[in-house]
């Protein structure tokens, strides 16, 4: 598993992930506005090392002098912790501790999540 630098990393992530699991997009100019992140890419490197799948297209946004330019826009695929935890690795372990990572960072803890992550996981 992937281990995040230091706490403003951490929270950025926590917050792009959370706002992808929405089924929404991000730009880099969306992620600088409400996040006040200047490295998206680096944060979707972050997420990818966590074990989730991120999908990207271009989009075309207007730029200064109303001028046209394409930027790229992540989101997020298959983000069941149920999935994520299937996929990311072959230890029950380390599928248990992600798929309980992704919960706790988009805050849909449970109480029975704990034992429903163990059966997903094979422990």
């Amino acid at each position: 598993m992937a281990t995040l630098k230091n706490s403003t990393t951490k929270s950025q992530v926590k917050q792009i992930l959370g706002y992808l699991a929405d089924g929404k997009g991000l730009t880099q100019m969306e992620a600088l506005r409400m996040f006040g992140c200047f490295r998206l890419a680096s944060r979707i490197s972050d997420i990818k090392a966590l074990g989730y799948i991120i999908q990207s297209d271009f989009v075309i946004v207007r730029s200064r002098g109303d001028n046209k330019v394409n930027v790229k826009r992540y989101f997020l695929n298959e983000f069941s912790p149920e999935t994520v935890a299937k996929r990311v690795s072959d230890s029950p372990k380390q599928r248990y501790e992600n798929a309980l990572l992704y919960l706790k960072m988009v805050d849909k803890v449970t109480s029975n999540t704990d034992k429903a992550l163990k059966i997903a996981a094979g422990l």
